[in-house]
């Protein structure tokens, strides 16, 4: 399959007023929202907390405002070093920079957290924060402060602490090294990049360091509206049979092609030889594409039992979980139902979640009379 790069507007060429306003809008909403968010978090805390966490958090403003006004100033600097690679039409400075500033964020946020845990009590004294306030504006400013290293490491370590396997894209070479040094049960999701050998290599890495299998999101070459999509990492492109082929055949560790939904598709890459396939729809790309659980049933009955079928898409909780199973799934992958718990509670919140979700499904299976995975009672489903 061919196509085009992704359109691009260039603020250098054409009228100038349609330009601005079209930058200007973004960036108007964003503020909005950001204005929407202090508004809200102002007024969960008067309405449930109370006027004295309230005042709390108002007292601590001032120092709120300096953290993001810090944050805007480096964010400034860092798009006039992208933008001017950008403007002279060099992608790939501009995306070696992007990569530049990500690993420099990471260094920055790390020396900025240390140091402000401690010195925050200080600077709440400086600005002349009242005692009776003190604790609970502290309190508040350290939550806002240790959620700057909130990472996927984070989210990784709560995954592990529940006993799952982590399906993950990373976005840290160092946080991915980190994981599988640490054991953890890792099935990379590989982005389909345009260079083949830059997924070659990705997959040698993974086989190398004792990862359980790898993924790859194989629609992802496209954008929806069949022009080659990209990251400011990468540029992806989509991937012939052929392709594919080289693909599995890189490592003995299972492939696992994601965003299937047809049977045809499913059949064609059982006949390559990989281990199995994720029914998905990749966060509903095609929004007139079918859930995978109306195909699950077919897809199964198509390349039998001795191939593996994993489902994901609005899979949030033990009993979409039981749905699955029942129509013929090995395993079910949750990434929403997960970020919340991961937002309010950081890893514990992540591996509550996923112990949650197992108990609702232990609960569905002794509703039902299953006394094991490999029995779950399939006339408990009622298709409409």
């Amino acid at each position: 399959m061919a196509g085009s790069r992704s359109k691009t507007t260039n603020m250098t060429e054409g009228a100038t007023s349609p330009l601005l306003i079209s930058f200007a809008i973004p960036l108007m909403l964003g503020s909005l929202f950001q204005n929407l968010y202090n508004l809200a978090d102002l007024s969960i805390a008067g309405y449930i907390l109370g006027d004295h966490a309230l005042a709390a958090i108002s007292a601590s403003s001032s120092l709120t405002m300096l953290i993001n006004a810090t944050a805007m100033g480096f964010n400034t600097g860092n798009s006039i070093m992208i933008s001017q690679r950008f403007g002279a039409g060099d992608m790939r400075g501009a995306r070696k920079a992007y990569a530049a500033v990500l690993e420099l964020c990471v260094g920055l946020i790390i020396l900025y957290t240390v140091l402000l845990s401690l010195v925050i009590g200080p600077l709440l004294h400086l600005v002349q924060t009242p005692d009776e306030l003190f604790t609970d504006a502290k309190a508040y400013m350290m939550t806002l402060i240790l959620g700057l290293v909130c990472t996927d490491h984070d989210y990784a370590k709560g995954v592990m602490e529940a006993g799952a396997i982590l399906w993950y894209h990373y976005h840290s070479p160092e946080i991915h090294a980190k994981l599988l040094a640490e054991g953890a049960k890792v099935v990379r999701v590989i982005k389909p990049m345009r260079d083949i050998d830059e997924v070659l290599c990705a997959i040698k890495y993974d086989t190398e360091h004792g990862a359980l299998g790898y993924s790859m999101d194989i629609s992802h070459g496209m954008n929806v509206y069949g022009e080659l999509d990209a990251q400011p990492q990468a540029e992806f492109g989509p991937k012939s049979i052929d392709d594919i082929k080289r693909i599995n055949d890189a490592s003995k560790l299972p492939f696992y092609p994601k965003d299937v939904m047809s049977v045809r598709d499913a059949l064609i890459l059982k006949e390559i030889g990989v281990a199995g396939v994720v029914l998905s729809g990749h966060n509903n790309r095609f929004p007139c594409a079918v859930p995978p659980l109306k195909i699950l049933e077919d897809v199964r009955a198509a390349v039998g039992d001795d191939f593996k079928i994993f489902v994901d898409g609005g899979l949030n909780n033990g009993y979409d979980a039981f749905k699955a199973l029942a129509l013929g799934a090995d395993g079910v992958l949750s990434a929403r139902g997960l970020a919340g718990a991961f937002a309010k509670g950081g890893s514990e919140g992540v591996a509550l979640k996923i112990l949650e979700m197992n108990a609702e499904l232990k609960g569905a299976m002794s509703a039902t009379c299953s006394p094991d995975l490999k029995s779950i009672n399939r006339d408990c489903i009622i298709k409409m």
